[in-house]
């Protein structure tokens, strides 16, 4: 908390609101940022430099959410159907076999009751392990938080960073649309996050609509509970209620790569120069694996954070290059 008390008392938060807009490419100041030593070293970068105008650099810390309770029900799912599949002769690493696991994670996983589910005891532990990580001495103090809209998410972000003056609630953040409940976007609990700041007008911006009040899918009682390890006494009221609509169109994994190319106008449309991203698996793998060039990262685990040097070029393309952080404090994920 000192560590993040330090930051509102030595920096100036005066970044513009983020919007996902492709124009604020093109609204940007002509003139070029300094290079940092890092990019100034790097051979490749340097070319691109020359030859394309730079349009923003940032550090970025990302990090994925801790693990929720649908990453347990398909860990528990996916170990009961290895079983089964042994018993039915199918070997590990046969097509069969890796059939059967998916279809009864597929199946389990359109359980209504895991609408954008909440962390898992552990996924908190990989949260509160993530701030440790974040408060380390020598690492780079974030000055805004972007955050998927999604409950996992938004709870991970507010243990891992609690009371930060500036979280931004950033739709192309969003987990892929698979149709499953437990990556639909429900806002739950959004009334209770915005008291503890987080700021919800970045995501209402990039879909073009204000939310507006529905049923939940969820009981109340069951949003409270979920909310009970971070938010303030008291606040898990009557007033916490689902806002928003689930989100129809299914993405595969192309679209979805797609989609985070937006991070580069995301960056380029705020002033903040070291940003958290909170988001999710799927989201950072195809990141990394697509607009970061870096085809072999592996996926992050549950709460891991991962930080980069990341230059976004006036094409609306971004160079990164990874920034060593102190060492992990792992929380076993089993």
């Amino acid at each position: 908390l000192k560590a993040l008390e330090s930051i509102g008392a030595n920096t100036s938060y005066t970044g513009s609101r983020a919007s996902c807009g492709s124009h604020l490419l093109e609204a940007m100041s002509p003139a070029p940022l300094a290079a940092s030593p890092m990019v100034a070293d790097h051979a490749l970068w340097s070319k691109d430099c020359r030859e394309q105008r730079v349009v923003a650099r940032k550090t970025v810390l990302f990090m994925r959410h801790g693990k929720a309770l649908h990453n347990v029900v398909e860990e528990e799912v996916k170990a009961k159907a290895s079983v089964e599949a042994s018993a039915l002769g199918l070997s590990k690493g046969e097509a069969a076999h890796t059939a059967h696991l998916e279809a009864a994670r597929l199946e389990a996983l359109q359980d209504e009751g895991l609408a954008d589910p909440s962390l898992a005891d552990i996924g908190r532990a990989q949260a509160a392990a993530a701030r440790l990580k974040l408060e380390e001495p020598g690492a780079p103090r974030p000055t805004a938080v972007l955050v998927s809209p999604m409950f996992r998410t938004l709870q991970t972000a507010s243990i891992a960073c609690p009371d930060h003056p500036r979280m931004l609630v950033c739709d192309v953040l969003r987990e892929r649309s698979t149709g499953l409940p437990c990556d639909r976007v429900t806002h739950r609990g959004r009334t209770v996050f915005e008291r503890m700041g987080f700021d919800f007008s970045v995501a209402c911006a990039s879909e073009g609509k204000a939310y507006s009040e529905s049923d939940n899918a969820l009981s109340e009682a069951s949003t409270a509970s979920s909310l009970a390890a971070v938010a303030p006494s008291g606040a898990a009221d009557d007033e916490v209620r689902s806002t928003g609509v689930a989100t129809a169109v299914v993405e595969d994994k192309a679209s979805l790569r797609t989609r985070t190319a937006g991070l580069a106008p995301l960056l380029a449309s705020i002033q903040d120069e070291v940003v958290c991203v909170v988001t999710h698996k799927g989201w950072l793998r195809e990141l990394e694996r697509g607009p970061f060039g870096r085809t072999s990262a592996p996926e992050f685990a549950p709460g891991e954070v991962r930080a980069f040097s990341v230059t976004v070029l006036d094409d609306g393309s971004m160079k990164a290059l990874p920034v060593p952080v102190p060492e992990d404090r792992a929380v076993d994920s089993a």
